[in-house]
Protein backbone atom coordinates (compact mmCIF):
# COMPACT_ATOMS: atom_id res chain seq x y z
CA UNK A 1 0.00 0.00 0.00
CA UNK A 2 2.96 1.99 0.72
CA UNK A 3 4.58 1.46 -2.69
CA UNK A 4 1.34 2.44 -4.24
CA UNK A 5 -0.05 5.21 -2.13
CA UNK A 6 2.93 6.77 -1.10
CA UNK A 7 2.49 8.49 3.41
CA UNK A 8 -1.36 8.43 2.24
CA UNK A 9 -1.44 4.76 3.12
CA UNK A 10 -0.28 5.26 7.24
CA UNK A 11 -3.22 7.96 7.27
CA UNK A 12 -6.42 6.32 8.96
CA UNK A 13 -9.57 5.44 7.27
CA UNK A 14 -13.17 5.24 8.74
CA UNK A 15 -14.35 1.18 9.04
CA UNK A 16 -16.99 1.65 5.97
CA UNK A 17 -15.60 1.02 2.63
CA UNK A 18 -18.71 0.08 0.27
CA UNK A 19 -18.48 -2.49 -2.81
CA UNK A 20 -20.78 -3.36 -5.05
CA UNK A 21 -21.83 -6.81 -6.17
CA UNK A 22 -20.34 -6.74 -9.32
CA UNK A 23 -16.75 -4.93 -7.83
CA UNK A 24 -16.46 -8.07 -5.67
CA UNK A 25 -17.30 -10.76 -8.46
CA UNK A 26 -14.90 -9.04 -10.31
CA UNK A 27 -11.97 -8.84 -7.74
CA UNK A 28 -13.15 -12.91 -6.49
CA UNK A 29 -12.64 -14.09 -10.02
CA UNK A 30 -9.59 -12.78 -11.05
CA UNK A 31 -8.33 -14.11 -7.57
CA UNK A 32 -9.52 -17.35 -8.78
CA UNK A 33 -8.45 -16.99 -12.08
CA UNK A 34 -4.72 -18.02 -10.33
CA UNK A 35 -2.77 -14.93 -11.94
CA UNK A 36 -2.36 -12.79 -8.91
CA UNK A 37 -2.67 -12.82 -4.98
CA UNK A 38 -4.55 -11.49 -2.30
CA UNK A 39 -1.90 -8.68 -1.67
CA UNK A 40 -1.58 -7.32 -5.00
CA UNK A 41 -5.64 -7.62 -5.45
CA UNK A 42 -5.43 -5.11 -2.27
CA UNK A 43 -2.67 -3.07 -3.13
CA UNK A 44 -4.30 -2.87 -7.07
CA UNK A 45 -7.95 -2.29 -5.99
CA UNK A 46 -6.88 0.04 -2.59
CA UNK A 47 -8.99 -2.62 -0.22
CA UNK A 48 -7.51 -2.64 3.62
CA UNK A 49 -7.61 -5.72 4.40
CA UNK A 50 -7.05 -9.30 3.32
CA UNK A 51 -10.01 -10.54 4.94
CA UNK A 52 -12.15 -8.67 3.23
CA UNK A 53 -11.80 -10.32 -0.24
CA UNK A 54 -10.92 -14.22 1.86
CA UNK A 55 -14.90 -13.22 3.10
CA UNK A 56 -15.75 -12.29 -0.62
CA UNK A 57 -14.34 -15.73 -1.67
CA UNK A 58 -15.85 -17.77 0.93
CA UNK A 59 -19.34 -16.51 -0.01
CA UNK A 60 -19.01 -16.36 -3.90
CA UNK A 61 -17.52 -20.56 -3.57
CA UNK A 62 -20.99 -21.35 -1.13
CA UNK A 63 -23.11 -19.97 -4.26
CA UNK A 64 -24.99 -17.64 -2.24
CA UNK A 65 -26.48 -14.53 -4.17
CA UNK A 66 -26.64 -12.08 -2.04
CA UNK A 67 -26.28 -8.68 -2.98
CA UNK A 68 -24.00 -6.51 -1.43
CA UNK A 69 -22.96 -8.75 1.57
CA UNK A 70 -21.50 -6.43 4.17
CA UNK A 71 -19.67 -7.76 6.75
CA UNK A 72 -21.04 -5.71 9.59
CA UNK A 73 -24.37 -4.34 9.38
CA UNK A 74 -26.59 -6.39 7.52
CA UNK A 75 -26.52 -9.54 9.46
CA UNK A 76 -25.64 -7.95 12.92
CA UNK A 77 -28.43 -5.64 12.02
CA UNK A 78 -31.38 -7.26 11.02
CA UNK A 79 -34.29 -7.54 13.47
CA UNK A 80 -34.93 -10.81 15.49
CA UNK A 81 -36.78 -13.32 12.83
CA UNK A 82 -40.26 -14.20 14.03
CA UNK A 83 -40.61 -18.02 12.64
CA UNK A 84 -42.50 -21.19 12.97
CA UNK A 85 -40.75 -24.17 13.93
CA UNK A 86 -40.70 -25.60 10.39
CA UNK A 87 -38.84 -22.41 9.20
CA UNK A 88 -36.24 -22.91 11.68
CA UNK A 89 -35.73 -26.19 10.83
CA UNK A 90 -35.79 -25.07 6.68
CA UNK A 91 -33.48 -22.75 7.42
CA UNK A 92 -30.74 -24.43 9.87
CA UNK A 93 -30.75 -27.12 7.29
CA UNK A 94 -29.99 -24.69 4.48
CA UNK A 95 -27.06 -23.13 6.43
CA UNK A 96 -25.49 -26.88 7.28
CA UNK A 97 -25.91 -27.69 3.85
CA UNK A 98 -23.86 -24.56 3.06
CA UNK A 99 -21.18 -25.51 4.94
CA UNK A 100 -22.05 -24.01 8.70
CA UNK A 101 -22.43 -20.04 6.59
CA UNK A 102 -23.92 -18.75 9.25
CA UNK A 103 -23.18 -15.41 7.97
CA UNK A 104 -24.43 -16.18 4.49
CA UNK A 105 -27.74 -17.45 5.47
CA UNK A 106 -28.42 -14.90 8.19
CA UNK A 107 -28.30 -12.62 5.14
CA UNK A 108 -29.85 -14.64 2.76
CA UNK A 109 -32.97 -15.36 5.17
CA UNK A 110 -33.31 -11.57 7.10
CA UNK A 111 -32.55 -12.83 10.61
CA UNK A 112 -29.43 -11.86 12.98
CA UNK A 113 -26.42 -14.08 13.14
CA UNK A 114 -27.01 -14.58 16.92
CA UNK A 115 -30.32 -16.06 16.40
CA UNK A 116 -29.11 -18.36 13.52
CA UNK A 117 -26.14 -19.36 15.57
CA UNK A 118 -28.02 -20.38 18.60
CA UNK A 119 -30.92 -22.15 16.40
CA UNK A 120 -27.50 -24.24 14.84
CA UNK A 121 -26.01 -25.28 18.26
CA UNK A 122 -29.08 -26.18 19.17
CA UNK A 123 -29.91 -28.37 16.22
CA UNK A 124 -26.64 -30.03 16.67
CA UNK A 125 -26.67 -30.59 19.86
CA UNK A 126 -30.37 -32.17 20.11
CA UNK A 127 -32.09 -32.26 16.41
CA UNK A 128 -34.91 -30.53 15.23
CA UNK A 129 -37.01 -31.19 18.39
CA UNK A 130 -34.45 -28.57 20.05
CA UNK A 131 -35.90 -25.94 18.29
CA UNK A 132 -38.93 -25.71 19.90
CA UNK A 133 -39.92 -22.72 21.61
CA UNK A 134 -40.84 -23.02 25.24
CA UNK A 135 -40.87 -20.17 25.91
CA UNK A 136 -44.38 -18.73 28.75
CA UNK A 137 -45.41 -22.28 28.49
CA UNK A 138 -45.94 -24.73 31.27
CA UNK A 139 -46.92 -28.30 31.71
CA UNK A 140 -50.15 -29.28 32.99
CA UNK A 141 -50.88 -30.05 36.05
CA UNK A 142 -51.41 -33.76 35.49
CA UNK A 143 -47.79 -34.02 33.53
CA UNK A 144 -46.20 -32.86 37.15
CA UNK A 145 -43.82 -35.74 38.85
CA UNK A 146 -44.44 -35.31 42.46
CA UNK A 147 -41.57 -33.11 43.18
CA UNK A 148 -42.51 -30.65 39.79
CA UNK A 149 -46.47 -30.38 41.88
CA UNK A 150 -44.21 -29.74 45.33
CA UNK A 151 -41.95 -26.79 43.82
CA UNK A 152 -45.08 -25.19 42.11
CA UNK A 153 -46.76 -25.40 45.22
CA UNK A 154 -43.99 -23.62 47.21
CA UNK A 155 -43.61 -21.13 44.44
CA UNK A 156 -47.43 -20.33 45.24
CA UNK A 157 -47.18 -20.38 48.40
CA UNK A 158 -43.60 -17.94 48.55
CA UNK A 159 -45.52 -15.65 46.19
CA UNK A 160 -48.48 -15.22 48.64
CA UNK A 161 -46.23 -14.64 52.02
CA UNK A 162 -44.56 -11.71 49.84
CA UNK A 163 -48.10 -10.49 48.84
CA UNK A 164 -49.20 -10.50 52.65
CA UNK A 165 -45.67 -9.06 53.76
CA UNK A 166 -46.17 -5.76 51.24
CA UNK A 167 -49.65 -5.33 52.63
CA UNK A 168 -49.04 -5.47 56.44
CA UNK A 169 -46.07 -3.07 55.32
CA UNK A 170 -48.76 -0.80 53.64
CA UNK A 171 -51.00 -1.17 56.17
CA UNK A 172 -48.13 -0.08 59.10
CA UNK A 173 -47.34 2.84 57.23
CA UNK A 174 -51.02 4.27 56.72
CA UNK A 175 -51.25 3.12 61.09
CA UNK A 176 -48.20 5.41 61.70
CA UNK A 177 -49.31 8.22 59.34
CA UNK A 178 -53.13 8.14 61.34
CA UNK A 179 -51.14 8.39 64.34
CA UNK A 180 -49.71 11.94 63.19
Amino acid sequence: MYEKNGANAFIPHSNKYSYNKEFKQKVVEEYLSGNTSLRNLMIKYNIPAKITIERWIKVYNSHIDVDNINVFTEVCMNKTLKTTLQERIEIVEYCLEHGRNIKGTAGLYGCTYGQLYSWVRKYEKGGSSSLVDKRGKSKPEEELSDTEKLKRQLIKITKEKEEYRRKYEVLKKAEERERW
